[in-house]
């Protein structure tokens, strides 16, 4: 009796694996039996010409998005996957990245307004400063856009410069640049006012055959053409030290802001042993004065700059 049991049990297991194999040959057999395509390059084709052609070979068609693109023109394929040339059964999708083309905005109008202004035009739109040009025009407040490029309302990548032509209310005055050489520094602060003309830099030069206070050398030379903004350098013979005599120490240096109405900016520079260095750098009120500790007995020069201009000169 066991023994026809065992017998049964046996032939019905070989019965389900019989039909189990048939099963997987078959699905092996239908899955082979499908069509196999290798995939075309749908890259930089029209997107419309992708979707008919998509569909003609029997898959079908995903768009997975749009991007911004400047090599791949609006409504073309910019990323497919599969990618081409890869093998893939019928009725399957196949994904695509449209493009929107490149991402081009429209320049602003900017004429007519100030430079400071454009500025944060330019930023909010995502644009920067190109190359910036300057003209003359009389009937024109300073630091106005006269005109620009590209032209307003021409679409541009985001990124892309735009250049300016500013404006300049008034035309310098050309002044010929005096004598100032063999002259004494104060002469010299004199001569130069006269002429509306400002010190910029000083450098100092110990020549013992020359008086101290001297003017050995000018930058520009005489007789040359420039204008107040124009840095004017002069080249001044140093008080002698005496080294015999020579005493360490600290002393005062004192200098007092002149009478007017708006705050001034001050710097204060002390050159010493061929180092400079800021004493004081800071807007102060008419009248206010600066007071500073500084060495004795060092071949040093103290350098007053107001709003950027030169307009004395200590030596201790």
């Amino acid at each position: 009796m066991i023994k026809k049991i065992l017998k049964i049990i046996f032939f019905m297991m070989a019965f389900f694996m019989i039909i189990g194999m048939s099963a997987y040959m078959t699905l092996i057999l239908i899955i082979e039996s499908e069509d196999i395509i290798i995939l075309p390059n749908f890259v930089g084709k029209d997107v419309v010409f992708a979707l008919e052609k998509i569909t003609d070979l029997g898959l079908d068609i995903k768009v997975k998005g749009f991007e911004y693109s400047s090599d791949i023109p609006k409504n073309h394929v910019i990323f497919q996957k599969p990618n081409a040339g890869e093998e893939i059964k019928k009725g399957r999708d196949v994904h695509i990245f449209i493009s929107k083309g490149p991402n081009q905005i429209p320049v602003p109008d900017l004429t007519g307004q100030s430079i400071d202004q454009v500025r944060l035009i330019l930023e909010e739109h995502g644009m920067t400063e190109g190359n910036i040009a300057t003209t003359y025009v009389e009937d024109i407040e300073s630091d106005i856009i006269i005109s620009q490029y590209p032209l307003p309302g021409t679409l541009i990548t985001k990124g892309r410069p735009v250049d300016l032509l500013i404006s300049h209310a008034k035309r310098p005055v050309i002044i010929k640049m005096p004598e100032l050489t063999g002259h004494s520094i104060d002469d010299a602060f004199v001569i130069l006012d006269s002429y509306y003309l400002k010190f910029h830099e000083i450098k100092t030069v110990y020549l013992p055959d020359y008086p101290s206070r001297l003017i050995i050398e000018q930058t520009p030379k005489s007789g040359y053409g420039v204008s107040i903004q124009k840095a004017i350098c002069l080249t001044v013979n140093r008080i002698e030290k005496e080294k015999k005599k020579f005493t360490s120490g600290i002393g005062f240096f004192r200098y007092r802001i002149p009478n007017g109405f708006l705050k001034r900016h001050i710097l204060v520079r002390l050159s010493i042993y061929g180092i400079v260095i800021h004493l004081f750098d800071d807007f102060m009120k008419p009248g206010e004065e600066i007071w500073y500790l500084v060495p004795y007995g060092a071949e040093g020069s103290i350098f007053v700059y107001q709003d950027e201009v030169l307009v004395a000169s200590y030596d201790y």
